[in-house]
């Protein structure tokens, strides 16, 4: 039901030209549920139909010292199985030592 017509919202909104805009707006906006949602809503994409402005959101809530958020991004990060650059990610320090772990893992892949 709800998750239905959330995805097929989201998916109507990358076809707009603000989209990037839009995905930088929600990073301030800072509304936890909200960047879940979407990170969420991004995992279950193949990496090769994510665009750039969808990878530096997900890189961008990596950056937020929110647990759950990070969570939340690196679970999309593994399940595409891929990231273009790796060099930012290394760069990336999560406060919560098992998430960290689980990034150096995927970086030393």
């Amino acid at each position: 039901g709800e998750q239905i017509k959330f995805d097929s919202f989201l998916n109507s909104l990358r076809k707009e030209k603000n989209y990037p805009l839009f995905l930088n707006y929600l990073l301030n906006l800072n509304n936890r549920d909200l960047l879940k949602a979407i990170a969420l809503f991004l995992s279950q994409k193949d990496f090769i139909f994510i665009n750039a402005c969808e990878e530096k959101f997900i890189i961008d809530l990596l950056k937020i010292q929110d647990a759950e958020i990070q969570e939340y991004a690196l679970n999309a990060v593994f399940l595409w199985e891929r990231i273009s650059d790796k060099e930012t990610l290394k760069n990336i320090k999560i406060r919560n030592k098992y998430l960290q772990e689980d990034l150096d893992s995927f970086l030393g892949e």
